[in-house]
């Protein structure tokens, strides 16, 4: 696996799959513009913030929907055809996210929750107890940044069995394959664990390098949400089929 190349050929990928395809692109982008406007939503204006939110979260299924296409390797990206398929394919790729992350959520919930819960337990039951505040609060938050460092940990370690999982998802079109460990651990040890972990690496430092640059035209008064909204569709496009590729790369 030659990672220049599929660095190089994501990101031609990305710019065929919008360059001279206005319909596609802008298509694609509208889904995610009521995810952008609710955070433009002024105080008294919940109604409509309800119906943004409600959009977003369809358009997150649908642009989930569409990445599936991406994972099932059709070149160029593909034009949206059965819009009922990737809404289903949209939601079965989500929840499989989920599944995938509900183990580091739930560690992440509790290591916040549960020592909150015990300091008010006790101040409640012990109004005196308030006298050693700082101190009980200094032992919360240690426990608290224990638990966020577990969290990312085994979010790092779920993650690298996701993404192979996500794309046998889309190819076999079974729920099944995306947590077939077996067959996971066949795939990438075809890759090798050190090729994919460089892999890995390379993708999120030049994912990182793309949000900062999102971020940056987002700050532009007026116009950055339209620019970025634009750019999400490339970002997207190269993050996915980078993955894709990955996957390729074992020969499956």
């Amino acid at each position: 696996m030659h990672i220049g190349n599929i660095v190089g050929e994501s990101f031609a990928y990305a710019k065929e799959g919008v360059w001279n395809r206005w319909a596609l692109w802008i298509t694609l982008a509208i889904m995610l513009v009521p995810t952008f406007l609710v955070e433009f939503v002024p105080k008294g204006l919940e109604p409509v913030k309800w119906v943004l939110e409600i959009l977003s979260i369809i358009g997150a299924i649908l642009i989930a929907g569409y990445i599936m296409e991406i994972y099932r390797g059709k070149k160029p990206a593909p034009e949206i055809s059965n819009w009922g398929k990737m809404f289903v394919d949209g939601l079965k790729l989500l929840i499989t996210v989920f599944l995938y992350m509900l183990i580091p959520i739930l560690v992440l919930t509790a290591a916040f929750l549960v020592p909150l819960i015990s300091l008010i337990m006790k101040v409640t039951s012990n109004p005196a107890l308030m006298m050693d505040s700082m101190q009980m609060i200094l032992g919360m938050v240690t426990q608290m940044i224990a638990g966020a460092i577990i969290f990312v940990i085994l979010a790092i370690i779920f993650g690298i069995f996701m993404i192979i999982g996500m794309v046998r998802l889309a190819r076999f079109e079974k729920w099944s394959e995306a947590f077939n460990f077996s067959a996971i651990l066949a795939t990438i040890g075809k890759i090798g664990w050190g090729s994919y972990i460089l892999a890995l690496i390379v993708w999120i430092i030049v994912w990182f390098i793309l949000e900062v640059i999102l971020g940056i035209f987002f700050l532009i008064p007026f116009i950055g949400w339209v620019i970025t909204v634009l750019l999400t569709i490339p970002v997207m496009l190269f993050i996915n089929r980078y993955q894709t590729m990955v996957y390729e790369s074992a020969g499956v």
